[in-house]
């Protein structure tokens, strides 16, 4: 990469430490204009994934905010904000579990198992309604264990077999596609237990062994749920994003006026941004917006320049400080 002979360039010491010289900071228009046209419009809804780091001005950081979702909504994502819920981010499993408590799960359901009974011959009403096994019995004048069978098999080769998802997260969907379309009260018992396993409220894991899930969501596993949840709402709703505001973990304190997040947990929260960066190529028409401070960049001792597998990740090693790259991985704003 080359820049032309008016375009100083910079990058971090070799000391790991901030450079002195910072790029000029972008208007939030231009930001969003070349998110717009570079993202917004073809590459996400066309099945790519993106994972940007935007550096806000205190002042401005809910004029960002509100703008951005604004743009997003209007170019037809579903947006999920998590930064009411941000105070438990930097490990992969919390991430998932405040993600998963904003998911309605009956929605994605529902979407599911009316695809389902389509590909099984039985398609329900234009809008889901009548999407239960004896409503479908009755609308088509057919015996039920026939109909029964029919979404069994289907929703098998469809969800069960999907094998770019998760085997406990098939498992699971299978139980909250199947339970409801053979029972409608079930959304309120197997499916209750089902939803609070994703959020991670489940009080024990024996609840879920009907389903043949015996183990929890932790870090070991979370990255991979996380992922096919992506992977199958964005196929049956369209593109997603998440967003993030990330200011509290520089600026909130406990009760004796300490910082309430250590120095770990902000490297927690960089090698959570370093595994959705490394899982862009696995992710389907998802973009996910992390906001955050000045300290993030400026800080001596929780810069991410303190962490190098971020660094190396996020920071162009050549740019230029008079005019900034608006598509970049992260973006400093005015």
């Amino acid at each position: 990469m080359s820049t032309g002979p008016n375009m100083p360039t910079t990058s971090s010491n070799s000391n790991g430490s901030p450079a002195p010289d910072q790029p000029e900071r972008l208007p939030l228009d231009l930001w969003l204009r070349c998110l717009e046209a570079e993202y917004l419009k073809t590459f996400i809804p066309q099945g790519g994934a993106a994972i940007k780091v935007a550096v806000v001005p205190d002042e401005s950081r809910g004029t960002v905010r509100t703008a951005l979702r604004e743009r997003l909504e209007h170019s037809g994502f579903t947006v999920f904000d998590l930064t009411e819920e941000a105070a438990g981010v930097h490990s992969i499993e919390q991430f998932w579990f405040a993600l998963a408590r904003l998911v309605d799960w009956e929605r994605l359901a529902g979407r599911v198992r009316a695809r389902v009974a389509t590909e099984a011959g039985y398609p329900p009403g234009p809008n889901g309604e009548a999407c239960t096994l004896g409503e479908l019995a009755r609308s088509y004048d057919i015996e039920a264990h026939e109909v029964s069978r029919q979404f069994q098999q289907t929703l098998s080769r469809l969800v069960f077999r999907d094998y770019s998802l998760a085997l406990d997260f098939r498992k699971a969907m299978v139980r909250l596609v199947h339970d409801p379309f053979q029972n409608p009260e079930s959304i309120d018992g197997s499916c209750a237990v089902i939803r609070q396993w994703f959020d991670g409220t489940l009080p024990s894991i024996s609840q879920v062994r009907s389903a043949t899930i015996f183990r929890r969501i932790d870090r070991t596993n979370a990255r991979q749920i996380l992922l096919s949840f992506l992977r199958l709402f964005t196929r049956e709703f369209g593109p997603a994003a998440i967003l993030v505001d990330l200011t509290r973990y520089y600026r909130e304190t406990n009760e004796r006026g300490y910082p309430r997040f250590t120095r770990r947990q902000l490297f927690d929260l960089y090698e959570t941004l370093r595994e959705f960066l490394d899982a862009a190529s696995e992710m389907e028409r998802t973009v996910l917006f992390f906001l955050t401070s000045r300290e993030f960049i400026e800080s001596e001792r929780i810069s991410y320049h303190q962490y190098r597998a971020l660094q190396a990740r996020i920071e162009n090693e050549v740019r230029s400080l008079s005019y900034p790259n608006p598509c970049a991985a992260m973006v400093q704003l005015r």
